[in-house]
C-alpha cells in the first residue's frame, strides 16, 4: 500500500494494484473494511494488515487505473511547490511540469486555485497597514533567521509615513566606503521604496540594511537614519556614495558628518545625456558631420573624472565656441542652454564636491543596482506579497552572509569583471596620476578619459560599433574575383581575360547627386575579353563613386554621356548604353562589378529582417536616401526570387512612405529621378 497527498490539505489517497482507497468514516466491524472505493460508483471494501497491505473484502466494478497515480504525484509536487518557492504560480507551474510525462493530463487552470490556497495557507494574514505588519513581524518567524535572531529591528514614524528596518547580520566595524541607494520596482505595494546600506569588503558590494519606507521626504530620513546609528553605533563610513536625490544627500550629511559624500558617475551621466536628448542634440549626434558636438559632450561627460576645484574652472572652458563649429545658429543655441544647465543645476546646485568622483576606487553603484535587479530577479514579480517579498529578502541576506565568510576565506564569489571594464579602470587611474603630477592639465585629462562613457553614451543613442570581420575573412571574400585598379582603357591579359568567361546576372545601383540610390536589376553576358576599371573605395565607410575620367563622356566609347552606378560594396560600375555592340567587337566588352552577391545578401536580410536591417545598412554606408527601381518584368520573373520581391516592395511601400514612386506602363515602380537614366 502506498499512500498519497489527496484533493483537499492534509487528505490523504490510498493505492494498491490500480486502485484507489480513502477511509470510510463510517465503516464498522459488522458493516466491514476501514476503507473503500474511491469511485462513487464503485462499492469495493478493504481492511487493512498488520503488514499495511490492503485486503479486498467486496470486488470492484472496474478496471485498474495505474497511470492516475502518476497524475497525483504531480499534483502533489505542484502544490507542494506553490506553497516552498517563490515567484509567479505560473512559473512553478511550467516547470514541475516540463519534464512529466503526466503532464497533459493536467491544466494550469485546474490548478491555480489549488495553488494560491496552499501559499496563502503557509502565510499569515495580510497586514492592512504598516502598523499591522510591526506587530505581525513581531509575533510571527517569517522575519527570523536560521538560527533565531531576527531580521526585522522595528519602525520609525512621522505622521502617516512609515519606515520598516531590517539590519543582516553582515554588518562589519567601521567600513570604508558606503553605497546607499533606492530601488522602488521590487518593494510591496504598501511602501514607496526600499533603501539598501552596503559596503565594500575586499573589493566586492555587501548588502546589509534595508528600510522600507512609505515615502522619501528628508524627515522620514533622518529618522530613519537616526534609527540604524543606534542599532549599528560603529557604522562610521569615510566616503559614500549615493545618487543625486536632493533630501538623501543632505540627510547622508548631516549623519555622518565625517564621511565624504559624492553622487554616482553613472547618474550623472544619464541625467547629462538625458538633457542632450530633451534639447534636441541626439539628432545631431547621429549625423557623423557633427563630430565635434559628440566630441564636445563627451568631454561634459566626464567632468566628475576632475578633482572638485578643477570641475568649476575647466567646465568653462568648454565653451561649445570652442569646440563645436559645424552646426547652424539655432542647434548651436542648444549647446549654450546645455552649458546653462551645466553651470545653474550641477555646479550652482549639486556642488563640485558631490559631483566629482576623483580619486574614488569605485566611481559607480553599479553593484548596488545589480544587487536590486538580482533581487527582482529572485522574486520575480513586480510589488510582490509583503510575506514573499520579506521572505525572499531574509534569504538574501542569509547568502551575504556566508558570501562575507567565503571572502574571508579567499573565495571567489562573483565573476570576474569584464576586461575592458578593468581597461577603462586601468586608463582612468594612469591619468589621474599624470594629473596629480602635473604632467596633464585638466583638458587633456579629460581628452585621454573622454572615452570611457561611451558605452552609455551609445546605447542611449542607439548606436551600437559595427563588428568588422577578421582580416583574414575579408581577405577570403575577394579572393574568388580579384578586381584591380587599372586605368579605363587598360586591358588585362588574354588568359586572365578567359578565365572570366562566365554568364553572370547583375544588381547595380545606380546614384544621382549621391543621395538617390536605386537598385536596378539587368542582365548580361560577359565577352571573351573583359575588364575592369573599377576601384574599391571606403567598403566599411561611405558609399561614394570613383569617377577616374571626372568627364562628361563615357570613358568606353568616348562617345556618348555615362550612365554609371555604384553598389554597396563600393566598386564603379557602367551600365549598357547604345553602342554595347560595337564595344563587344572591339574587344572591350562590357563593364560589370562582381559583386552581385553582396546585394543578394542584402535585399535577403530586407525581406527577412526588415526596417531595423535597414536602418543598420543605411548606417554603415552613410546613405540618406534609397528607391528600390525595377524596369523589366521578364527579367524580374527570371532572377529575383520571392523573398527578394518582398523586401523590394516593402522599401517602396512601407519605409520610405514620403519618398514619390512612378509607375510605368507594366505597373512596375519607377523613381521619378532615376527615370531619364533608365530610357
Amino acid at each position: 500500500m502506498e499512500i498519497l497527498e489527496g484533493e483537499r490539505k492534509n487528505s490523504k489517497i490510498y493505492y494498491q494494484n490500480g486502485y484507489y482507497y480513502r477511509k470510510d468514516k463510517k465503516a464498522t466491524e459488522s458493516y466491514g473494511g476501514g476503507f473503500k472505493c474511491k469511485d462513487e460508483f464503485c462499492r469495493s471494501r478493504a481492511t487493512s494488515e498488520p503488514s499495511l497491505a490492503l485486503v479486498q473484502i467486496t470486488p470492484h466494478n472496474h478496471l485498474p487505473d495505474f497511470e492516475k497515480k502518476e497524475i497525483l504525484k504531480l499534483k502533489q509536487s505542484i502544490k507542494r511547490a506553490a506553497e516552498t518557492t517563490s515567484g509567479s504560480l505560473r512559473d512553478i507551474f511550467d516547470q514541475e511540469t516540463a519534464s512529466n510525462q503526466s503532464a497533459h493530463h493536467v491544466s494550469f487552470g485546474m490548478m491555480e486555485s489549488t495553488m494560491y490556497r496552499r501559499r496563502r495557507s503557509v502565510q499569515p494574514q495580510l497586514p492592512a497597514n504598516c502598523g499591522e505588519l510591526d506587530n505581525s513581524l513581531r509575533v510571527n518567524n517569517i522575519s527570523k533567521f536560521l538560527d533565531g535572531t531576527n531580521f526585522y529591528k522595528g519602525y520609525v514614524r512621522i505622521n502617516n509615513d512609515y519606515a520598516h528596518i531590517f539590519i543582516g547580520k553582515t554588518v562589519v566595524a567601521s567600513p570604508t566606503d558606503l553605497h546607499v541607494d533606492g530601488t522602488f520596482k521590487v518593494v510591496p505595494r504598501m511602501f514607496y521604496q526600499m533603501i539598501t546600506f552596503g559596503y565594500i569588503l575586499l573589493d566586492h558590494f555587501i548588502p546589509t540594511i534595508f528600510i522600507l519606507m512609505t515615502r522619501k521626504t528628508q524627515e522620514l530620513y533622518s529618522l530613519a537614519f537616526s534609527k540604524v546609528a543606534e542599532l549599528v553605533p560603529h557604522l562610521s563610513p569615510l566616503r559614500i556614495m549615493t545618487d543625486y536625490e536632493q533630501a538623501l544627500m543632505n540627510t547622508l550629511e548631516i549623519q555622518y558628518p565625517l564621511a565624504e559624500i559624492s553622487g554616482c558617475w553613472f547618474h550623472y551621466v544619464n541625467a547629462v545625456v538625458n538633457k542632450c536628448k530633451h534639447l534636441g542634440l541626439f539628432g545631431l549626434l547621429k549625423l557623423q558631420v557633427h563630430s565635434d558636438l559628440k566630441k564636445w559632450i563627451r568631454l561634459l561627460l566626464c567632468l566628475s573624472l576632475l578633482p572638485p576645484h578643477h570641475i568649476q574652472p575647466t567646465l568653462g572652458n568648454l565653451n561649445p565656441n570652442l569646440f563645436v563649429v559645424s552646426l547652424s545658429i539655432n542647434d548651436f543655441a542648444k549647446c549654450q542652454s546645455l552649458m546653462t544647465y551645466m553651470e545653474t543645476f550641477w555646479i550652482g546646485r549639486i556642488g563640485s564636491n558631490k559631483i566629482s568622483v576623483f580619486g574614488c576606487p569605485r566611481r559607480t553603484n553599479s553593484d548596488q543596482e545589480s544587487f536590486h535587479a538580482s533581487l527582482l530577479k529572485r522574486i520575480k514579480i513586480a510589488h510582490p506579497n509583503i510575506w514573499l517579498f520579506i521572505t525572499e529578502l531574509r534569504k538574501f541576506a542569509e547568502v551575504q552572509q556566508l558570501d562575507k565568510v567565503r571572502l574571508e576565506c579567499g573565495l571567489q564569489i562573483r565573476r570576474r569583471r569584464k576586461q575592458k571594464y578593468v581597461l577603462n579602470d586601468r586608463k582612468i587611474r594612469v591619468a589621474t596620476e599624470n594629473l596629480a603630477n602635473g604632467r596633464l592639465t585638466s583638458l587633456e585629462f579629460l581628452q585621454s578619459v573622454s572615452h570611457c562613457a561611451d558605452a552609455l553614451f551609445n546605447y542611449q543613442l542607439g548606436v551600437s560599433r559595427i563588428n568588422q570581420p577578421p582580416e583574414s575573412e575579408t581577405v577570403s571574400s575577394f579572393t574568388q574575383v580579384q578586381i584591380e585598379p587599372s586605368q579605363p582603357n587598360s586591358i588585362p591579359p588574354q588568359d586572365e581575360a578567359q578565365q572570366l568567361n562566365v554568364s553572370i546576372q547583375r544588381d547595380v545601383a545606380i546614384m544621382q547627386n549621391t543621395d538617390d540610390v536605386a537598385i536596378v536589376q539587368n542582365t548580361f553576358q560577359l565577352g571573351e575579353n573583359l575588364h575592369s576599371f573599377t576601384k574599391i573605395v571606403g567598403v566599411t565607410e561611405t558609399l561614394r563613386v570613383v569617377d577616374e575620367t571626372n568627364g562628361t563622356t563615357c570613358p568606353v566609347c568616348l562617345e556618348n554621356t555615362p550612365n554609371f552606378a555604384t553598389v554597396p560594396c563600393g566598386h564603379m560600375d557602367y551600365k549598357e548604353h547604345s553602342n554595347m555592340e560595337q564595344l563587344i567587337e572591339k574587344n572591350i566588352g562590357n563593364q560589370l562589378c562582381l559583386a552581385g552577391p553582396l546585394i543578394d545578401g542584402y535585399l535577403k536580410e530586407i525581406a527577412y529582417r526588415g526596417k531595423k536591417e535597414i536602418v543598420k545598412w543605411k548606417r554603415k554606408y552613410a546613405i540618406k536616401k534609397l528607391v528600390i527601381t525595377i524596369d523589366q518584368k521578364a527579367t524580374i520573373e527570371k532572377v529575383f526570387d520571392p523573398w527578394r520581391l518582398q523586401g523590394i516592395n516593402y522599401l517602396l511601400k512601407r519605409v520610405y512612405k514620403k519618398k514619390k514612386v512612378i509607375y510605368d506602363a507594366n505597373g512596375f515602380a519607377i523613381d521619378g529621378t532615376v527615370q531619364s537614366l533608365m530610357n
